[in-house]
């Protein structure tokens, strides 16, 4: 199985500028939806723990083959998504520990297009 998995994942071209502009950006915006929607079903088994795992994968994705401004949206919209759904108190902007979290997210997850762009470019 993960040999037909890098099979298809060769098959599937990076982004090249050749795709429209609403459909790079609209892959960023389902790979946050799906990443939603896996953190939601998983909540009862993680907790609160480890909010950012779902929505670093959506972001790894989208930079791989949306390219790097929806790799920077998706980043963004996580970021607001996890704030506002998984971080305690929910709903709300409040807690200045869980914004030190969320940045290193934020900054973390940027630091992964380039690399991507890199590889793919080989």
């Amino acid at each position: 199985m993960a040999f037909e998995f890098r099979r298809r994942v060769r098959r599937a071209k990076p982004a090249d500028g050749s795709q429209g502009v609403v459909g790079r950006y609209g892959l960023a915006v389902a790979t946050v939806v799906a990443a939603t929607g896996m953190r939601f079903a998983l909540k009862r088994v993680v907790g609160v723990y480890e909010p950012y795992l779902p929505f670093a994968l959506a972001v790894a994705l989208t930079a791989l083959f949306g390219g790097r401004g929806p790799g920077m949206a998706a980043n963004a919209l996580g970021a607001v998504v996890v704030a506002w759904f998984f971080l305690e108190p929910a709903h709300a902007f409040a807690d200045p520990a869980a914004a030190w979290a969320l940045a290193l997210f934020v900054v973390f997850a940027q630091s992964w297009p380039p690399a991507f762009r890199i590889r793919s470019e080989h």
